[in-house]
């Protein structure tokens, strides 16, 4: 006889089938039940039982681990893919995401410490500057190889310099900011070129220029041997008086060579300061002399002088002169003025 004397009044689709002994009330804990859609389940146990779960016939038990005192089933994937997304983490170029990864850096005492930024956002460090491209660097003033470079900015307003002592060689330039400009101390500027008279020369020297007929200014020049060069080509006019005095020549001297076949050299040792020369040829017969300024002159590239010629040219000591005939014994008198 049921113990249940109050008949469910339930829909009989809405009752478990089978899964009840209608002679003791009780649920049948053997009975196989299906059950459609969700059903949420709550184990709880008294302090002290324990719950297992396993199979029907009490084969493979769940295990459990316990991490950090709690204790959690082993759970292995039979199917299906379990996605882990970051929501800080989004693509280069498009909106940020809303969410961000607090991110932290180990410290001096290898402790994790976050990150710190500004009001900004601006990610906030600590530099200690102790060395650059592999040099140590210290404070204190340094020569140029061991200091770090500065450029002054195009657009620099002007900088407030105080000098104790100041030596240029060449100009200066200087823009006054301030009134009254006030200047203590000595500034000296030193010409190399400049000397004393009567004394040896200075090492340097400063170049002379002149104004030409187009208003441009024209360096002076002079001939190797330090003396100014001057062209009195053209008309020029003077008034007033003008003083002239002739002056004899420094020196002279004069030698004689006999030429021949062989190509000679004449005056190999010329007076010092030698300005020009004359050459005088006398020949025997019809025969000629020919000269040129190097040793392979010949008959047939050199310069003739027939008998009786005589040739000036302006050569310096510097220049040479060989000279070769079309027989023995030919003469060529020289006269060199200083």
């Amino acid at each position: 006889m049921s113990l249940n004397p109050n008949p469910s009044q339930l829909d009989p689709t809405q009752i478990f089938q089978r899964a009840f002994n209608s002679s003791d009330d009780s649920l049948r804990t053997d009975a196989n039940v299906t059950i459609e859609g969700t059903v949420s389940v709550e184990i709880s146990a008294a302090a002290g039982d324990n719950i297992a779960l396993a199979n029907q016939d009490g084969t493979l038990f769940v295990d459990v681990t316990t991490v950090d005192g709690l204790n959690g089933l082993d759970v292995n994937i039979i199917g299906g893919t379990i996605d882990a997304i970051n929501p800080s983490i989004g693509t280069v170029g498009s909106i940020a995401p809303l969410y961000a990864t607090f991110i932290g850096a180990i410290n001096p005492s290898d402790d994790l410490e976050p990150l710190q930024l500004d009001i900004n956002g601006a990610l906030e460090t600590s530099t200690n500057l102790t060395e650059v491209n592999g040099s140590g660097i210290s404070l204190g003033q340094k020569t140029m190889a061991t200091s770090l470079p500065v450029v002054i900015a195009s657009d620099q307003s002007p900088i407030n310099v105080s000098v104790n002592n100041f030596s240029s060689i060449g100009s200066i330039s200087v823009v006054q900011q301030t009134t009254p400009w006030i200047v203590s101390g000595t500034i000296t500027a030193t010409n190399p070129s400049v000397g004393l008279t009567g004394v040896t020369a200075p090492t340097s020297a400063t170049e002379i220029g002149a104004i030409d007929a187009n208003g441009q200014l024209q360096s002076l020049l002079v001939d190797p041997s330090g003396k100014l060069l001057v062209d009195s080509s053209g008309t020029s006019v003077v008034t007033g008086t003008v003083n002239s005095e002739l002056l004899g020549l420094n020196a002279f001297q004069t030698s004689q060579y006999s030429i021949g076949t062989t190509a000679v050299q004449l005056t190999p040792t010329p007076l010092t300061n030698r300005s020009s020369m004359s050459i005088k040829i006398v020949t025997t017969g019809n025969n000629i002399v020919y000269i040129g300024n190097s040793s392979a002159v010949t008959t047939s590239t050199g310069y003739p002088l027939f008998y009786g010629d005589t040739l000036q040219l302006d050569l310096t000591p510097s220049h040479v002169i060989y000279a070769i005939a079309t027989a023995t014994n030919q003469t060529a008198y020289v006269l060199e003025i200083g």
